[in-house]
């Protein structure tokens, strides 16, 4: 089960990062047609991200362990007041070990 959640993690910082993409070339793009279909595209990667986070949480508690979220494996800080949230580098490269 250890394996199936560093999977879900993988496959939600995957996720995230292509919701991430979506929405920076929707902001981009001049065509409002394309600009449709990449916010589109976010919210299918979105609907797949919560989908992932509700596998991990079931696969946590029948585990009973605490494993990171996608936020902290991708190294998002929350916002501090006065500030901007930091947002990770696109191209992050995550160290995952699958153990069998």
């Amino acid at each position: 089960m250890l394996r199936d959640i560093d999977m879900i993690n993988h496959t939600a910082n995957e996720m995230q990062l292509l919701m991430n993409k979506c929405h920076f070339y929707a902001q981009q793009v001049q065509d409002p047609v394309i600009r449709h279909l990449l916010q589109d595209a976010a919210r299918v990667h979105q609907r797949h991200l919560s989908m992932l986070s509700t596998a991990r949480s079931q696969l946590q508690q029948q585990l009973g362990a605490a494993q990171p979220s996608p936020q902290q494996l991708l190294g998002v800080q929350p916002q501090q007041a006065g500030g901007q949230a930091q947002a990770p580098a696109w191209g992050v490269q995550s160290e995952f070990r699958w153990t069998q």
